[in-house]
């Protein structure tokens, strides 16, 4: 599949989503990607791989997931990623949510959507994680996430940035070794996503308030302690704003 091809099949996969969304004589149920979810999750957790690409994605929806958070509402990108990740389409997500989940009928045809997926522009995007590194490494927080955290929490497989911009890249982890802190780097890698998804999703509000009630939210769902939640908080307003 080259890329022109790729394209096209994004673009075939708006219409349809449109499409199927506006159909007013058979409405899609409100627990429609739950469904999908729920059976993606038990996959990966009876030991399916899951690519970079959807990764954070998996993170960031199961920690929702565990605390209860139902009807979930994927962006339009994690609904494209996750349609190429198992060779299908949004549609079928939309309308045979369990089915979608199962392996692609064509052999070859996960590596096929997965390669252009990983290899996508991601212009606005590798300037946003750029400027995230280099606010991190300057500001006073005692933790500072790994560079496969943040790609995670941005959506984009770490080894697409390293080949970008590997110097940017190395110049942060050797600040982040260099800073002596030691730390479970799991637990923070959790709270981070968790942070970033949550202050996206209500705003990038930083006010004192705000930011309190964050840090709560991101150490229960991340189960980790205070600290670790605080400096993982901190972190994703730095890299969100950026």
């Amino acid at each position: 599949m080259d890329i022109g091809h790729y394209e096209d099949w994004v673009n075939l996969q708006c219409v349809l989503t449109a499409r199927v969304a506006s159909a007013t004589e058979a409405p899609l149920r409100a627990d429609t990607f739950d469904r999908y979810f729920q059976r993606v999750l038990a996959r990966w957790q009876e030991g399916e791989p899951i690519s970079g690409y959807v990764k954070a994605s998996m993170l960031n929806l199961e920690l929702r997931w565990k605390k209860g958070d139902r009807q979930l509402k994927p962006t339009m990108t994690q609904y494209l990623n996750f349609a190429s990740f198992h060779g299908t389409s949004v549609e079928e997500i939309l309308l045979s949510p369990e089915s979608a989940a199962a392996e692609p009928l064509i052999e070859g045809a996960r590596r096929s959507f997965t390669h252009f997926s990983l290899r996508r522009p991601l212009k606005q995007t590798l300037e946003s994680l750029k400027l995230a590194m280099e606010r991190l490494v300057e500001s006073d927080i005692a933790l500072l996430p790994s560079a496969s955290a943040i790609t995670d929490a941005f959506e984009v497989d770490l080894s697409y940035v390293r080949e970008r911009m590997r110097d940017v890249v190395e110049s942060y982890s050797t600040a982040r070794e260099q800073s002596g802190k030691r730390y479970s780097k799991q637990e923070l890698r959790r709270a981070f996503c968790c942070a970033v998804s949550l202050i996206r999703e209500q705003g990038a509000d930083a006010s004192a308030s705000a930011h309190d009630e964050l840090v709560t939210r991101v150490a229960a769902a991340a189960r980790c302690s205070e600290d670790v939640a605080l400096c993982a908080t901190q972190a994703g307003f730095i890299a969100v704003s950026s």
